[in-house]
């Protein structure tokens, strides 16, 4: 059965339908390669997202209810941020390591967020956030 045509008018889910937002890495981070961030879940209506990185870690995460985003929590400070367009539900972000050997071993963290109008009072929700160690295989 078609639930949206049985119902006669729009059909939408509620935000606690969505799937959560997700980030994930489309190769490892090693010394001198190139991968991409890869934000997928993006809900319809999103207009932009951006993809935090960090050195600092947030942990347990500060819980952004008190902003009017139940359910999303920080997890860095973001000390670089590259926005992205939201053109479909799986945006990229290009991330290039130098080939320098003192790489090696460092931390960097990352996560995701998307900017949905009406999704929450804050109109903001996040992903799940990363922990990548550089390494050299």
């Amino acid at each position: 059965m078609d639930i949206s045509a049985a119902l006669g008018g729009s059909f939408s889910l509620p935000p606690s339908d969505v799937l959560p937002l997700s980030l994930a890495t489309s190769a490892r981070p090693i010394v001198g390669t190139n991968f991409t961030f890869r934000t997928s879940n993006i809900a319809p209506g999103t207009v932009l997202g951006a993809t935090m990185l960090s050195f600092v870690q947030i942990n347990p995460g500060i819980d952004l209810g008190f902003l009017g985003a139940p359910g999303c929590a920080q997890y860095l400070t973001p000390d670089v941020t590259q926005v992205f367009l939201a053109t479909g539900a799986t945006s990229t972000v290009p991330f290039a390591i130098p080939n320098f050997a003192s790489y090696a071993g460092l931390r960097l963290l990352a996560q995701s967020a998307a900017f949905t109008p009406g999704f929450n009072a804050l109109g903001v929700w996040t992903s799940n956030g990363m922990d990548l160690l550089i390494g050299t295989l």
